[in-house]
């Protein structure tokens, strides 16, 4: 996904599933598809409101998640 001069997103992560707590990270990065090293970790069933800034280098282009449970899916919407 690319960024455009975004400054603020809103992050939705899925519901648990099956009972189990998952995590996805989000981060701003050069390189399309590239995993998240750091950003921020959005739990399911919660929303978060962040600043571009807090994702990484607002310089890069593209916004990318990590499933920091990859055994499992995981699903999320971002508005901007």
């Amino acid at each position: 996904m690319l960024i455009f001069a975004c400054q603020k997103l809103f992050f939705v992560v899925s519901k648990r599933f099956n009972g189990f707590l998952r995590l996805l990270m989000f981060c701003l990065s050069a390189t399309e598809g590239e995993a998240c090293a750091d950003g921020i970790t959005v739990a399911s069933g919660t929303s978060q409101s962040v600043n571009a800034s807090e994702l990484g280098d607002v310089s890069n282009t593209f916004l990318n998640v990590t499933n920091l449970d990859p055994a499992t899916e995981g699903s999320y919407s971002v508005a901007m």
